[in-house]
């Protein structure tokens, strides 16, 4: 239904004169299905090759950590296919993707991670809220979000605070 809805957009896009809108408007006008945006736009299949390939290799090396230094050989032995074909080498050795940052480089030791995260914002009184802030960092870090990235670092820093006043309040 969503990719029957995506597709009926493009479609009126691309009816309108699709050359004005820039590299939107070419893709748009190339695009026969929604994969075909995967293929056509280099920064989109750099991310999904990203996503994809560093939570791939960490289950392939048993979530043993791989380290930083890894990544540029191991991408490059992976990502040649027809669908993930930019391994996104030419503008960063690094991985663009937080979650497969954190499951790449530390392996099990990235699951601490996520649990320090986890355990920093709960607040005792709304856990609902606390559980739906912790999946917006998790979908936010599947993007190129990643731990070295500062405002992320101010916003957990923000939630351990948020949730020491919290804290004190209640007692």
């Amino acid at each position: 239904m969503l990719l029957a809805n995506l597709e009926g957009v493009s479609k009126f896009f691309v009816s309108m004169n699709a050359s004005d809108f820039g590299r939107l408007g070419y893709i748009l006008e190339n695009l026969d299905s929604i994969l075909d945006v995967v293929i056509l736009d280099q920064s989109i299949n750099t991310r999904l090759t990203h996503i994809y390939y560093s939570i791939y290799g960490s289950f392939e090396s048993y979530l043993v950590p791989n380290g930083a230094s890894y990544w540029p050989s191991y991408i490059q032995s992976k990502a040649i296919g027809p669908l993930l074909w930019s391994t996104g080498l030419e503008t960063t050795e690094r991985i663009n993707s937080g979650i497969g940052q954190v499951f790449f480089e530390l392996g099990f030791l990235g699951l601490l991670i996520f649990f320090f995260i986890y355990k920093s914002i709960i607040v005792n009184k709304n856990k609902k809220e606390s559980i739906w802030l912790f999946l917006t960092i998790i979908l936010f870090m599947l993007n190129t979000l990643n731990l070295s990235y500062p405002p992320f670092c101010l916003l957990i820093a923000y939630l351990i605070v948020r949730n020491k006043n919290d804290i004190c309040r209640s007692s």
